[in-house]
């Protein structure tokens, strides 16, 4: 999923969540507590999530298929099969060598 369908779908949950709240008549306290839990939890799961974006994002894999996407790359040798695959599948006209 892309940041984009992510973002989209927040931007349709937010005004639902909010139109049940209002329906269900939470007081100022109850909205109170759950912004402070909100809040509480956000902070944690955004250092998870940015670790977790990290590692894959700077994986092996991750950085020949960007390399191979590259209009100033014309061709990848390695001798690793998966990073071989992950050129192809990137940008199939880049010229993948194979190396023992």
């Amino acid at each position: 999923m892309t940041q984009d369908q992510v973002m989209g779908l927040l931007r349709q949950l937010l005004p639902v969540l909010g139109t049940i709240a209002m329906a269900l008549g939470v007081s100022a306290a109850t909205w109170n507590a759950w912004t402070n839990t909100i809040l509480t939890v956000a902070g944690p799961i955004m250092v998870l999530a940015s670790f977790i974006w990290s590692v894959l994002a700077n994986s092996k894999y991750s950085i020949i298929q960007s390399a191979s996407k590259m209009p100033e790359v014309s061709g990848i040798t390695t001798n690793n099969l998966e990073l071989a695959e992950a050129a192809r599948s990137a940008d199939p006209s880049t010229k993948v060598e194979m190396r023992p």
